[in-house]
């Protein structure tokens, strides 16, 4: 895996991110602003570069893009959350 998606992985902000996808119900960008406590600017830089990775697809529906986890993102997302409640398990 290369070191800058690795990075980003671990970032608390793209750990929430990811989490939240995995959520039922439509994600839009400005919803996953608030579920990782992370400006606009910085999740919709993030989701392009899951995108380049196939970790999340998005499409635009009228003005906002809706946002979603590949199969491979799912895999990558329930892992991610098992990890947080493991380090959660240990406080």
């Amino acid at each position: 895996m290369p070191d800058e998606l690795s990075n980003r992985l671990l970032h608390i902000g793209h750990c929430k991110m990811l989490t939240a996808l995995l959520s039922e119900g439509d994600h839009y960008v400005t919803s996953l602003t608030d579920d990782s406590g992370m400006t606009y600017s910085h999740v919709h830089k993030s989701l392009q570069f899951y995108e380049e990775y196939g970790i999340v697809e998005s499409q635009t529906v009228g003005r906002e893009r809706r946002v979603s986890l590949t199969p491979y993102g799912q895999r990558v997302a329930r892992q991610v959350k098992s990890l947080m409640d493991t380090l959660r398990e240990s406080e």
